[in-house]
């Protein structure tokens, strides 16, 4: 199978989980549920042929880009931000 291109998944630490938990009241509400749910998410996106890359995401990293971006805080500025730091990442090797 071909590879179709890399995508850049939001991978969050369990210690910063209550932190996330007061900034989004829509986020999963404990981390292995979230687990499962990335965990599957992620080997959809191997299965058709991506190459899945778990960017760190801290909170207060995070923060800071969404006050200097403009952004909201939700999933998709997450996404947003991993993308942002993958090509960061990219440009710096």
């Amino acid at each position: 199978m071909a590879k179709l291109g890399r995508i850049a998944v939001a991978w969050l630490r369990e210690d910063e989980w209550p932190r996330w938990l007061e900034l989004d009241s829509n986020f999963q509400r404990d981390y292995a549920g979230w687990r499962v749910k990335i965990d599957k998410e992620i080997g959809k996106y191997a299965e058709k042929g991506y190459t899945v890359v778990k960017i760190d995401v801290g909170i207060d990293d995070f923060t800071a880009w969404c006050r200097v971006s403009g952004a909201k805080v939700d999933t998709n500025s997450r996404a947003k931000f991993a993308v942002f730091l993958l090509t960061a990442k990219d440009h710096h090797h």
